[in-house]
């Protein structure tokens, strides 16, 4: 069973009719009965009648054909809103960078750093850290973003020292301790860094060394640990 446009186009093709002449009878215009040809629309229950008597289609096959247009145009919607759906999640999936997000939080975490200068812990308002990382003041010391396994950053202790921290990992190290020691013996400036992270057993070091320099900067950051 043919559609309703392809039955309107076969009977007005039979009678010789035109598109601006078979409008002209059911009282339409040519673009009109152009649209029900090409399935972009439909006659509505009165022009279906004029259709039937102008054209002589019986009312049955053009019921038959209206009925399987739409169920063309519900298939249609449906397909067109499966395919919506998909473009919306996979344009939400990488506009907020789903796979990125996921590879940063299989390669981050969370450092703790706190400092200490000759065995006294040093209040994070006496000093001052500059990093690219997020960073939160906690008042013993500072919570910092770790990225793609790294952590990174400057102190400065305004009128003192300078030095700067950290290492890169790439292993997924989510909870980390750093731990500064500052020594200063007759202006010998000596930091030593030690990072713990948590494992299966408790407690395990990354990192422990010092570092000395007699101009008051010191890093004692790791490029490779």
């Amino acid at each position: 069973m043919d559609s309703i446009g392809l039955i309107i186009r076969k009977y007005r093709q039979k009678k010789d009719l035109t598109q601006e002449e078979l409008g002209k009878s059911v009282f339409v215009s040519k673009q009109s009965v152009s649209k029900w040809e090409n399935g972009r629309s439909l006659p509505d229950i009165e022009t279906v009648r004029k259709l039937c008597t102008v054209l002589d289609i019986d009312r049955d096959e053009i019921i038959e054909g209206s009925v399987k247009n739409v169920k063309r145009q519900r298939v249609y919607l449906v397909v067109s809103f499966v395919i919506a759906v998909i473009f919306f999640l996979t344009a939400i999936f990488f506009i907020f960078d789903v796979p990125g997000y996921v590879e940063r939080n299989m390669q981050s975490g969370v450092a703790y750093l706190t400092v200490f200068d000759g065995g006294e812990l040093i209040l994070s308002e006496e000093y001052t850290v500059s990093t690219d990382l997020k960073c939160k003041d906690v008042v013993n010391g500072y919570k910092i973003d770790i990225d793609y396994g790294e952590v990174r950053g400057k102190i400065d202790f305004p009128g003192k020292y300078r030095m700067e921290y950290g290492f890169i990992n790439t292993n997924n190290w989510h909870n980390v301790q750093i731990r500064l020691d500052i020594t200063n013996q007759d202006g010998l400036v000596t930091v030593r860094q030690t990072i713990t992270y948590e494992s299966d057993d408790g407690l395990s070091v990354l990192v422990d060394e010092s570092v000395s320099n007699d101009d008051r900067y010191v890093s004692v950051f790791r490029d490779g640990v």
